[in-house]
């Protein structure tokens, strides 16, 4: 599932022209707002293969586990960590918004996206250092390869969509892996009772970017561009802080203020074919493949691909009945499985585990509807995997032994976890 990081970068990339004529908006400029990246779209060619050393055969036991929450239960996330079973929390950031975070193969650093751009400190949070600089939308998901030569990220650049890019370990080189198609949406799509809010609101934000500026600039607006632009940053934080219900309910207030009807660019919109893209890249053990979640085929499906973008594969093709779509894979460290989220998207699901190749999935949460199970991570020794689990406005983070299915509270609140591989 994990529509939140994804739709956030779109939106939020939406928002960018608008913003210019927001007076309110330009009184906290976003970080990195001073740097303005061009990226040139071409068809994608393979490209030579980094040179990634092979890795020895390594056992692993578990580590500490990384985590993003918001502090107090509200405002931007911020990123923390924690023993095993859930004690000695540690806060390591404290400004930005910081979401996503991910663990280094040696368990020294830690990856997270901060402000919708990619960072790395250390395992204790010093040494912070940002890798990535772009304005047109941002990136996340980061993950690193087994040998440390590299970093998998998903990015929104020009293409206005989430794609799966490549770079260095200092963030030099980065290289675009993957060009989604845009596509109409699968029957499993059709119908109104169909659609979520995933699949409405980035029309409108595109019909709000369209004509707002516009209607602002008039002067018989004068009183209401005040309100107007109240909604707007509204509508930013709401997106922020992935409350896209909220978000949407602004964006109405401003289309039905300038004169739009909602529901009538609803229903003129291609829905999903609005939200095409590829996210959330892991690591195979050699390092040669990356396995990643993609809406190409109409639907979000779990593929897999060369670590140079080539021999693009698709490994889930709906898992039957209630679940039709398929997303945030994660390979286990000894790459013998991947274990993901199957489901419904933006609505409900489990977690599941198959191997590499597709073959033999099987559940292993039961989850009653409406309530969804996401996310997951495998322990580094394979045994466990830590997921959120939860209905909307409440996630908690839980851990299963995959062997017995035995489930047990690991956090309260927690968005996201990654467990610490510690060599043996």
């Amino acid at each position: 599932m994990t529509w939140a990081p994804s739709a956030a970068l779109v939106l939020a990339s939406a928002l960018a022209t608008i913003t210019q004529i927001s007076p309110a908006a330009h009184a906290t400029p976003q970080a990195g707002a001073q740097q303005t990246v061009q990226i040139v779209q071409q068809a994608h060619t393979a490209r030579k293969p980094a040179e990634h050393t092979a890795q020895p055969a390594l056992a692993f036991r578990n580590g500490r586990i990384v985590g993003s929450e918001r502090v107090d239960g509200e405002g931007p996330s911020q990123i923390f960590s924690f023993a095993p079973d859930g004690s000695d929390r540690k806060q390591l950031t404290s400004s930005g918004h910081n979401i996503i975070p991910s663990w280094s193969r040696d368990g020294k650093r830690i990856l997270y996206s901060s402000n919708y751009e990619i960072w790395v400190m250390n395992a204790d949070g010093s040494g912070k250092r940002q890798l990535t600089f772009n304005t047109q939308g941002g990136n996340f998901a980061p993950a690193e390869s087994p040998d440390g030569k590299q970093i998998a990220f998903a990015g929104v650049r020009g293409s206005g969509q989430p794609e799966v890019w490549v770079m260095n370990a200092d963030g030099s080189g980065q290289e675009r892996l993957t060009f989604t198609p845009r596509i109409a949406p699968t029957a499993v799509r059709s119908g109104a009772e169909s659609l979520t809010y995933f699949e409405t609101l980035p029309p409108k934000m595109r019909a709000m970017e369209k004509q707002l500026p516009a209607w602002m600039q008039d002067p018989a607006n004068k009183e209401k561009s005040a309100e107007a632009a109240t909604l707007l940053q509204k509508v930013q934080g709401h997106i922020k802080a992935n409350e896209f219900d909220d978000a949407e309910k602004n964006v109405d207030s401003i289309l039905k203020m300038i004169g739009v009807n909602p529901q009538a660019v609803v229903q003129n919109a291609p829905h999903l074919s609005e939200l095409s893209w590829s996210s959330h890249p892991t690591w195979s053990a050699d390092g040669k493949r990356i396995a990643y979640s993609s809406s190409r085929s109409g639907s979000a499906e779990i593929w897999v691909m060369n670590a140079d973008g080539t021999g693009q594969t698709q490994l889930t093709h709906g898992l039957g009945g209630r679940f039709p779509d398929a997303n945030v894979p994660c390979w286990s460290l000894d790459g013998k499985l991947i274990t993901f989220w199957a489901g419904h998207e933006s609505r409900y699901g489990d977690v599941w585990v198959m191997e590499p190749d597709g073959k033999n999935p099987r559940r292993i949460t039961q989850t009653t509807v409406p309530a969804n199970s996401d996310d997951p991570h495998w322990s580094p020794d394979r045994t466990k995997i830590i997921y959120g689990s939860g209905s909307p406005g409440k996630r908690d983070m839980f851990v299963v032994d995959v062997k017995t299915g035995d489930v047990k509270l690991f956090a309260n609140g927690i968005q996201w976890c990654d467990w610490q591989p510690v060599h043996q």
